[in-house]
Formats: C-alpha cells, sequence, structure tokens
C-alpha cells in the first residue's frame, strides 16, 4: 500500500470513528464538558487489538519500534 493509499484508508477509518462518536451524542448526558468527551473519545478510540499471527504481530511490532512509531 503506497503512502497515498495509507492516508486515504486512516481518513476514512476516522471519518468512521468521528461519525460514531457524533452519533452517540444524543445518548450522553447534557452535563458532560470537554472533560467527559475527551474521555469518552479516548475510551472509543481503544479499538482492541486486531486478530493476527503471531509471526505478523511479531514484524508489526518490530516495524512500529524500528519507524518509532507510538504502540
Amino acid at each position: 500500500m503506497g503512502k497515498q493509499e495509507k492516508r486515504t484508508f486512516i481518513r476514512g477509518f476516522m471519518d468512521q470513528m468521528k461519525n460514531y462518536i457524533i452519533n452517540e451524542v444524543e445518548k450522553m448526558p447534557e452535563n458532560w464538558d470537554g472533560f467527559e468527551l475527551r474521555a469518552y473519545i479516548s475510551k472509543a478510540m481503544k479499538c482492541e487489538e486486531i486478530e493476527m499471527s503471531r509471526k505478523r504481530k511479531a514484524c508489526f511490532k518490530n516495524d512500529c519500534i524500528i519507524s518509532n512509531l507510538r504502540y
């Protein structure tokens, strides 16, 4: 996947997350302000770990370390 394809994928994924959270606004308590909203968004963005083979997971972790990416 090229750099532009990665950017497109990330934008689409983030748009889906944004739309999901915005659709949840109707259920949120009225007294929530920026503090609670940041806490909710942070919790919502903590996705479950993606299933992958041991080998692929090890390579992924190694790539993150080598590329200085947060993981």
